[in-house]
């Protein structure tokens, strides 16, 4: 359909209304980029993932393809973020789940990490300090984000295509890292634009973690090195 539900917004957050109008020119796949988190749609019908905020065309992208999106675009009280407690249980297994055989070194890493940062917001920047200061970013590093690619990225030898990598091994490191040691994370996948008009290309893609804290939603980290 074109209306989607309305999201749930904790109760100090600020929200404003954002409104893109979209032409998709070469792009594939049936994900349709839009910022988070739409509430309605106009020039295509969708399917619509309410746990994700993501929507979805079933029969695809094509050249030409135009729509309008209005998102409920919500920005947390960062404040709330040093006493907060992270969810567990059920309701959040999914994100809190890792693959079995988790590598020895990254579990160790993770240990270390938990060890010198107790509450959870610490630990969440803790992760994020650890990886924008000891790693680098390359535009062409391969991709790949299973655990060999994880531990070559973590601890392979620098000037031989270790401890270097791009968004998205960053964001995957930093995604397993916190649910390691008890984050709920996502990592989020989409498009940066400079100028928030204009041609999107798909060397602007990118992908960031987040993490889930009780009574703030979804916070966005940014472990990338800093220029």
């Amino acid at each position: 359909g074109r209306v989607l539900p309305s999201p749930a917004v904790a109760p100090d957050s600020t929200v404003d209304t954002v409104r893109q109008r979209v032409t998709i020119a070469d792009l594939t796949g049936r994900l349709l980029p839009t910022v988070a988190t739409p509430t309605a749609i106009d020039g295509a019908r969708v399917a619509y993932d309410p746990g994700s905020g993501t929507l979805i065309r079933p029969e695809g992208l094509r050249s030409g393809l135009a729509y309008s999106v209005t998102s409920t675009r919500e920005q947390p009280d960062l404040g709330l973020l040093s006493a907060a407690d992270v969810p567990s249980g059920a309701a959040v297994a999914r994100v809190l789940r890792v693959g079995d055989g988790v590598p020895e070194q990254i579990q160790r890493l993770a240990d270390q990490i938990a060890d010198e940062n107790g509450a959870p917001y610490q630990r969440a920047v803790a992760i994020e300090e650890f990886l924008a200061t000891h790693y680098r970013v390359v535009a062409d590093a391969p991709s790949g984000h299973a655990y060999p690619n994880l531990g070559f990225f973590l601890f392979g030898p620098r000037g031989g295509g270790g401890q270097e990598g791009t968004s998205e091994q960053f964001a995957a490191s930093y995604a397993l890292l916190g649910r390691l040691m008890g984050l709920p994370t996502r990592v989020v996948v989409g498009f940066q634009s400079a100028t928030g008009t204009g041609a999107v290309h798909g060397a602007d893609a990118l992908a960031w973690p987040e993490v889930l804290f009780e009574g703030v939603g979804w916070v966005p980290f940014d472990p990338m090195p800093k220029p």
